[in-house]
């Protein structure tokens, strides 16, 4: 059986209130919430932000890359802090996200699942 027109796009449809919400979110986050929002091991995101720091010390930039955080919004103490909007923007641009704010938990292609 065929689906209708209006089902299919009613499945592709993007509640974009939803997603100007999450972007624009101004609470700010340390790597442990970051990992804990997108379900990810902290030692992950912490791997994450070691290589955005060789970016920004080599390249004085930081790619938009899904192995990559972006540059912290601020700094207090020397904790990176960033908004939850940008890492909301950058996960859902690097695929970790989806635009309504559920994380993705596949595994990059290639890589053995543990089971």
């Amino acid at each position: 059986m065929q689906a209708t027109m209006d089902e299919e796009n009613a499945e592709a449809e993007v509640d974009f209130e939803r997603l100007d919400q999450l972007q624009q979110d101004d609470a700010i986050w340390e790597l442990p919430d970051i990992a804990e929002a997108l379900q990810k091991n902290l030692q992950t995101v912490h791997s994450w932000r070691t290589k955005s720091l060789k970016y920004i010390r080599n390249a004085s930039f930081v790619p938009v890359l899904a192995d990559v955080l972006p540059e912290p919004d601020l700094t207090y103490t020397r904790t990176p802090l960033w908004r939850a909007g940008t890492i909301r923007t950058w996960a859902m641009r690097t695929g970790r996200m989806l635009p309504d704010g559920t994380p993705v938990r596949s595994k990059p292609p290639g890589r053995p699942r543990k089971g």
